[in-house]
């Protein structure tokens, strides 16, 4: 059996984390998707509206583009959570679906003689990042999500194991 590249490997990564996302948020009772358990937490619908919208800002990022596009694209992102997050779950999860294949696409696509690639990302004061390190954001940032709807449904007395 032939060994996945690093590019391969992220991809596929991601869209097992895309998958694992849904199923989490499934398994919360669709009157408990917009419940926020206090201040300035999200709720499921909010938390799988922002991972819907990400695939663009993490695209510009992996891709290497000029901090200004990537900016504007996520403030784009931040106005369109709300409006993703009040469609219906099967719309939301295509719309996810269809961006994460695409975002695969140019996961696949890095050379690896542009892993090493180092970049200052414009987000926490600036993060100093190399492009491996990029291909793997969208599978942390879905993972990262996955647990948060995972707590929400312990919040909401739901202690099944799920895998």
């Amino acid at each position: 059996m032939a060994l996945l590249t690093m590019q391969e490997q992220a991809a596929r990564m991601t869209m097992e984390a895309l998958i694992g996302l849904f199923r989490a948020a499934r398994n919360v009772p669709e009157d408990k998707r917009d419940w926020v358990p206090m201040g300035a937490a999200r709720s499921v619908n909010a938390q799988l509206a922002e991972c819907v919208v990400s695939p663009e800002v993490q695209s510009k990022l992996i891709n290497g583009e000029p901090e200004e596009s990537i900016m504007e694209a996520y403030h784009a992102n931040i106005e369109r959570i709300q409006e993703i997050s009040a469609l219906p779950f099967d719309d939301m999860y295509e719309i996810a679906r269809f961006s994460y294949e695409a975002l695969g696409e140019i996961i696949r696509l890095v050379l690896d003689e542009d892993l090493e690639d180092r970049f200052q990302l414009p987000f926490n004061g600036g993060m100093d990042a190399t492009r491996a390190d990029l291909i793997f954001i969208p599978y942390w940032n879905l993972v990262y999500h996955t647990g948060q709807i995972n707590y929400i449904q312990l919040l909401l007395g739901d202690t099944e194991m799920r895998v």
